[in-house]
Order: C-alpha cells, then sequence, then structure tokens
C-alpha cells in the first residue's frame, strides 16, 4: 500500500464537511461507512478490512465473529 499524502483521501473516500471535535470526518463513497481520522493512511487499512469482509461467506462471517 503506498502512502497518501497528508490529509488527502485515497480513492473512494470523501472528507465530510463536519468534523467530530476537530478530527476530520470522511465518508466512504456509495457506503454508510464513516470514519473519523487525521491519518489519512488508516484509511487505507479500514479498505482491506472491509474488502475481506466482503469476500467472506455468511458462515465464515459468522465464524469470525463468534471466535472473538
Amino acid at each position: 500500500m503506498d502512502a497518501v499524502p497528508e490529509g488527502e483521501a485515497p480513492p473512494g473516500w470523501v472528507r465530510v464537511d463536519e468534523d467530530v471535535r476537530g478530527v476530520p470526518l470522511w465518508r466512504r463513497q456509495d457506503e454508510p461507512c464513516y470514519v473519523a481520522t487525521r491519518d489519512t493512511d488508516q484509511l487505507l487499512f479500514i479498505d482491506a478490512a472491509l474488502a475481506r469482509f466482503d469476500r467472506m461467506s455468511g458462515d465464515e462471517l459468522h465464524q469470525f465473529i463468534s471466535s472473538r
């Protein structure tokens, strides 16, 4: 994963007009996923995690959640 220039969102993320206690709020395009972070590289990690869950079957997801 390449680092994202500071203050710029990686592809698929947009900055929401509002902040959360001074921390920028980001929204994943076309999805109801919001993240408050100053470190836009964190959005890349969230993308990777969400992609993993998208690939899981219902049974795999249930097993993953149950094991926590």
